[in-house]
């Protein structure tokens, strides 16, 4: 089996997608009504802080495994 290895901003580009897209599929925000686009971008916004709050974390601490299951 081949493994297959991302730098850090194909991982960000992945986040982001998959955001947007679970987002709009499962409709967060309809209780938001004419609003939904803010809790979909502020979604965002948090998903990429939380991913940049990992990223430095693990420049940080490289030792630590990325994955949390053997």
């Amino acid at each position: 089996m081949v493994k297959i290895k991302i730098d850090g901003f194909q991982l960000f580009c992945m986040m982001v997608i998959f955001m947007f897209g679970s987002n709009i599929l499962l409709d967060i925000g309809k209780g938001a009504k004419q609003d939904v686009w803010i809790v979909t971008l502020l979604s965002t916004l948090i998903g990429c802080v939380l991913y940049l709050v990992y990223i430095s974390l693990y420049k940080k601490y490289p030792d630590i495994p990325m994955r949390l299951c053997p």
